[in-house]
């Protein structure tokens, strides 16, 4: 690849997590790289290669010519993926953009179908994870079990359809103090990178009702809002997981 203008791509990189509502730290998370570096590639401190180009656009849904090409062309359609037969396996390997397609079938052995109730214990024996939490990695299959309940709504949890988008608004973890993207946020964030398929449930404890498999959104894979402390008035800032159904609701 030639020489490129380090300083003009950085400040198309700042434009467009600008527009995400992303953090620095929060964008460098989802590209699998260290804040500094991304933030060496914004401010136009240093020159990278291509394959750390193409992840760095691809956090926001560009193309590396989106990022390199000629004054003017930012307002082009975003494109929330590039087609797989367009990036190397590396890339392919590194971005948590890839498409679905690319991402190896962590699902084979999943036998539950949108629908069907099961005992929360009996999901634990056999898919791993934690029944003392909402948001649940699990070690011995790839998968997060996430499980909303309206009883959330004591701790500040107000899972929702976002019926227009056809999305559903999953709220993360934390009761108190605004919520941040590690432990089992971060496992919802990073799903696609760690190749583990989201698996969503209705209730908490007792029997759960499986409603099927979901992503986060490409585009925008969260929102910030609002909401009270568990048991209490005091506000602070959640964030509201923009989920997307693989299968029909």
């Amino acid at each position: 690849m030639g020489d490129y203008d380090v300083v003009l791509a950085g400040e198309r990189l700042r434009r467009w997590r600008a527009a995400l509502d992303l953090s620095g730290p929060e964008a460098a998370t989802l590209a699998g790289l260290r804040w500094d570096q991304l933030r060496d590639a914004e401010t136009g401190a240093t020159e990278h290669d291509e394959v750390d180009l193409a992840v760095m656009a691809g956090i926001y849904g560009h193309s590396v010519a989106d990022l390199l090409g000629p004054p003017g062309d930012e307002d082009r359609p975003a494109r929330a993926e590039d087609p797989a037969d367009e990036r190397s396996a590396r890339l392919r390997h590194r971005s948590p953009f890839r498409p679905r397609g690319s991402v190896p079938d962590a699902t084979d052995e999943w036998h539950l179908r949108p629908g069907d109730r099961i005992r929360r214990t009996d999901l634990h024996k056999r898919y791993g994870g934690s029944a003392r939490s909402g948001i649940s990695p699990c070690r011995q299959s790839d998968n997060v079990l996430i499980f909303s309940d309206p009883s959330g709504a004591e701790h500040g949890y107000y899972d929702r359809w976002d019926d227009e988008n056809g999305l559903f608004l999953y709220c993360g973890e934390g009761q108190t103090g605004d919520q941040t993207l590690d432990k089992g946020n971060g496992a919802i964030l990073n799903h696609r990178r760690e190749h583990r398929a989201l698996r969503v449930f209705e209730g908490s404890g007792g029997v759960v009702v499986y409603a099927g498999e979901f992503e986060v959104s490409v585009v925008r894979p969260y929102i910030r809002e609002r909401s009270h402390e568990s048991g209490g008035s005091a506000m602070r800032t959640v964030v509201m997981f923009r989920l997307v159904p693989l299968q029909d609701r």
